[in-house]
């Protein structure tokens, strides 16, 4: 659990955040008080960013990461503090040396193997019920793991898509990792029954990426001034992870998925910050 708060008038905005972190191990977890949530995203403008959630993006610390954007930024400035929030997006869309094809594959088997295995835990904890009561049968539970596959599946088909995602892209997704869907499918239910839900946890695969999320997501709040900002802003995003796309587009690009969550553009709305529909973003590299 992150505290932060942001403090703004008309004169400043004011940010601080703690500075714990949970590591976590299967079946342990350990809190330290030594985590950097707040950095400076420019050595040379008043402009902040304060980090909540996932401590790291597809694996790479958050903190190397603004490190990185900082001394890539140098002396550059922007008009609005919106435009650092989306160049730093592009900067982590477009960088091929932290996240290649490869580390968003991992990413992707990593999100698709904890959505499994919540199924999973969901289908052994249902069946240990009803083996308490008596001896079941193999054809319950097969109707235990489709009713639980069912339940997953009807619920994240009734998330909206965070946009430019669209059923297109969910078919270009799975066609582009289905042996890496295949293999988490194998590997997390095993022996289970599966055959007869197999499409639908192919399905859940790109549904869990393109849709609506906050779970395992990074959280970015970006603070400050442009140059031509009169009034202090604040805007935040969660970010979650970027995955490869295929040909036929002619220059290879990446697609991030990420989420416009608030943003105070002026003192006049600062007191209550306005909710940002949620989006996501696809640029060429």
């Amino acid at each position: 659990m992150t505290a932060e708060i942001a403090i703004i008038n008309k004169n400043a905005v004011a940010v601080a955040a703690d500075s714990a972190v949970t590591l976590r191990d299967p079946g342990t977890s350990k809190i330290y008080n030594t985590a950097n949530k707040l950095f400076m995203l420019s050595k040379f403008e008043p402009v902040g960013i304060m980090v909540y959630g996932a401590a790291d993006f597809m694996g790479v610390p958050l903190e190397t990461i603004v490190k990185m954007y900082r001394s890539d930024l140098g002396t550059k400035c922007f008009s609005r503090l919106d435009e650092y929030s989306q160049d730093f997006l592009r900067f982590l869309e477009s960088n091929r040396l932290l996240f290649p094809p490869d580390k968003q594959s991992a990413n992707f088997r990593s999100i698709v193997s904890s959505l499994y295995w919540a199924i999973r835990f969901e289908i052994d904890e249902q069946v240990k019920t009803e083996i308490s009561k008596g001896p079941i049968s193999d054809d319950a539970v097969k109707i235990i793991l489709e009713t639980k596959v069912g339940e997953y599946y009807e619920n994240w088909l009734a998330v909206d898509y965070l946009p430019p995602f669209d059923l297109n892209f969910e078919t270009e997704l799975t066609a582009t990792y289905s042996d890496l869907v295949t293999e988490s499918i194998e590997s997390v239910f095993e022996k289970l029954p599966v055959h007869d839900s197999r499409e639908k946890l192919t399905r859940l695969a790109a549904l869990r990426t393109t849709r609506s999320s906050r779970v395992d997501a990074c959280g970015l709040v970006f603070a400050g001034f442009g140059e031509l900002d009169v009034l202090p802003c604040l805007k935040s995003y969660m970010i979650e992870g970027m995955r490869q796309r295929n040909p036929p587009i002619a220059r290879e690009a990446s697609v991030m998925k990420w989420r416009n969550e608030k943003k105070t553009s002026d003192w006049e709305r600062s007191t209550a910050a306005e909710p940002g529909g949620s989006r996501a973003v696809g640029r060429r590299v």
